[in-house]
């Protein structure tokens, strides 16, 4: 019943701000015009990205304190280790993305008029990642100690406003970097709530450092490093392709369908937290997760694929009619794939596994960028949506194999 209970309240902290999103970005979209808001759509996506250099650690971070969680000092010294680590790795990323912004893009192959402010843009956005890889960290503290209630009563308003500040921007200054800006800020202040929610729990923040604590973590989250490098290449990369070949001033109409079907993965996502705890101790929830991911996924499909046209032209625009609109339909096949595939990567990932799921992305990504480029060639915009369903759907197949065959065990010890 806890893991209805906690999916419950990590689905309403996502479905909310998704209510106020869908219509905040269709006026962004309105606004910026459809290569600007492509290449606000492609930001977004760079920060999570920036999940590498979170090396695995929050993930391990949520099973270690799930595991040990009666162990006050213990979990004490997991988060203030984790803490300094994410902080002086997302330094790294922070710095390397703001050097790099002219190479990026150069890159995406931005139209001239739109050149400068993307680099500003670009450098601006650097600033998120260490600001996004802690809150990433704390979270996975309360995440270890089962605070849904708590996670999504914040997560309500934080990501609110990570949709109304954009859009507060744009209507003072209309500029890509206005929108940066806006967005940089809203994280910033996302930052300080979950710190100030964290510290009732710990005030273990950044108090203690313990070697042996980061080579456990690391233990476990390296081979999730490996997944966090590889699955955002095959989640991200698609539209950073498509914009190299084809141009920023086509992104749009991928990123735009991609982005919708983005959010409806907060429902999955929302259930595959509430079961990775529970999961860490025992194999009683995962048919029931199976379960619900699959018809949460199809109550959410069937209506947005039949209306899909209505729907973007109502959201975005009349720009986004006819090719959009048949992109939407063929990622909303992948992602019923790929939702309830969060049932066994999950599994997995709670059994000390990692290095599972990280081999299984290891063989997926060269294959998957090789059908994605020559897909893009062939078809355009609609070859990207193709190659992105096919992956997700062998994705779950090998990944309901994998368990079923050879992690239905007693979980590891930690």
């Amino acid at each position: 019943m806890s893991l209805i209970k906690h999916s419950s309240w990590n689905i309403i902290g996502a479905v909310i701000p998704t209510l106020i999103a869908v219509p905040t970005l269709g006026i962004m979209a309105r606004k910026m015009g459809v290569e600007n808001f492509g290449l606000f759509t492609l930001l977004f996506a760079l920060v999570g990205y920036a999940s590498i250099f979170d090396v695995g650690i929050s993930r391990a971070v949520t099973r270690m304190i799930s595991i040990h969680k009666n162990d006050k000092k213990l979990s004490n010294n997991v988060l203030s280790t984790s803490s300094w680590s994410i902080f002086i790795f997302s330094l790294i990323g922070m710095l390397l993305l703001f050097q790099l912004s002219p190479n990026i893009t150069q890159w995406l192959n931005v139209s001239e008029r739109l050149y400068d402010d993307t680099v500003y843009s670009i450098k601006i956005m650097s600033f998120s990642i260490p600001i996004f890889l802690l809150t990433q960290v704390w979270l996975g503290y309360l995440e270890g100690l089962e605070l849904f209630a708590i996670i999504n009563k914040q997560r309500i308003f934080t990501s609110s406003l990570m949709s109304i500040l954009p859009l507060i921007s744009l209507y003072i200054n209309n500029t890509l970097s206005a929108a940066i800006l806006g967005l940089l800020i809203a994280r910033l202040i996302t930052l300080i709530i979950v710190y100030l929610i964290t510290i009732r729990k710990s005030t273990f923040l950044f108090k203690n450092f313990d070697v042996n604590i980061l080579k456990n973590l690391l233990t476990f989250g390296g081979w999730l490093t490996a997944s966090n490098i590889i699955s955002p290449i095959m989640v991200y990369f698609d539209r950073f392709i498509l914009s190299n070949i084809s141009g920023a001033s086509v992104v749009a109409q991928y990123t735009a369908p991609s982005d919708l079907v983005g959010r409806l993965g907060v429902i999955p996502a929302s259930i595959a937290k509430a079961l990775f705890p529970k999961l860490t101790l025992n194999n009683d929830s995962y048919k029931q997760g199976v379960i619900l991911l699959g018809i949460s996924s199809i109550i959410t499909i069937i209506p947005l694929f039949i209306f899909a046209n209505e729907l973007l032209t109502i959201w975005l625009g009349n720009q986004y009619t006819g090719l959009p609109a048949t992109v939407l339909q063929i990622l909303l096949v992948g992602f019923f794939f790929n939702a309830i595939a969060q049932a066994p990567f999950a599994a997995i990932q709670a059994k000390g596994a990692a290095k599972t799921t990280a081999y299984v992305h290891l063989l997926e990504v060269i294959p998957y960028l090789a059908i994605l480029y020559v897909f893009i060639n062939f078809w355009g915009v609609i070859g990207v949506a193709l190659a992105w369903t096919l992956r997700v759907i062998v994705d779950s197949l090998i990944l309901f194999f994998i368990f079923n065959i050879r992690y239905k065990l007693p979980i590891e010890e930690a």
